[in-house]
């Protein structure tokens, strides 16, 4: 059962996981729904995210307030975190990497204020893989495999298996929410569909093109895996902010994604 709206008397009684899903740039409406819980006091048991959703909930998880990550995209907003760099016939985004690894350090899974969850693919079997506080891994390693997409990024290798984008197996993972706790998600990429197609020149404009191409294909499965499990999950309460129009690999309307969030939080949360 999916409830449309919950009081934060509820949800302060009872306790709740947080779950929130991939979506690029879309994720940083992730921040207005912290910035809303934050406001009423609302602290979650538990933060599961995959892709981006792991990045802003690893943020929060050891101790970066909403606030703190709203200065922290001013601060980058020029810098293009999303530019592709091409290195051994493997698209990266180095500059995204860079901006990690210096936030994270040397922070394992079990170096956070609020326990941490992340979903990755184990590429060689296909099956989810979700890290907790009981591996012993980096959480900037664990990060890097949820967003790894297939065939376009290198695939992370943590402790001899070699993991891909969480997005393949549970994008929205609310299935592995503590049992008994109710299931608060942030779905970023539901209605989101916008798809521009014209024929490249030149080789590096092509494979931006085929990662555009394969990039989308992979969000309609995403969507539509997503959307088919959601009636069957129990103590589901579902956010999910209209993104239409917005850019997903973009960071200059920041505020905008955040302020998105915030409203649709602050709909459903009375």
């Amino acid at each position: 059962m999916v409830w449309k709206k919950i009081t934060i008397k509820r949800l302060k009684k009872q306790g709740f996981s947080l779950v929130l899903s991939g979506g690029a740039a879309y994720g940083i409406s992730h921040i207005g729904v912290l910035k809303f819980l934050e406001e009423n006091n609302l602290q979650p048991e538990e933060i599961i995210g995959t892709s981006m959703g792991a990045v802003v909930g690893a943020f929060y998880a050891i101790g970066k307030s909403p606030e703190e990550m709203e200065r922290l995209l001013k601060k980058i907003e020029k810098m293009d975190l999303f530019k592709l760099k091409y290195n051994n016939s493997k698209l990266e985004y180095f500059k995204l990497h860079v901006f990690l690894k210096d936030i994270f350090k040397k922070r394992k899974m079990k170096d956070t204020k609020i326990d941490l969850k992340i979903m990755t693919t184990e590429m060689k079997t296909g099956q989810g893989k979700l890290f907790t506080k009981e591996d012993n891994v980096l959480i900037y390693d664990v990060v890097l495999a949820s967003s790894s997409i297939p065939s376009i990024f290198s695939f992370k290798k943590i402790k001899n298996k070699y993991y891909m984008d969480g997005g393949v197996a549970s994008n929205l993972p609310v299935e592995y929410v503590k049992k008994g706790n109710i299931k608060i998600a942030s779905n970023v990429i539901n209605n989101t569909r916008h798809v521009k197609y014209k024929k490249e020149k030149g080789l590096f404009s092509q494979i931006k093109s085929k990662f555009s191409t394969l990039s989308n294909t992979l969000y309609y499965l995403i969507e539509n895996q997503t959307n088919a499990k959601i009636p069957y999950i129990k103590n589901l309460v579902l956010i999910e902010p209209n993104l239409q129009g917005q850019k997903r690999y973009k960071l200059e309307n920041y505020k905008k994604l955040i302020k998105k969030g915030y409203d649709e939080a602050k709909k459903v949360i009375k």
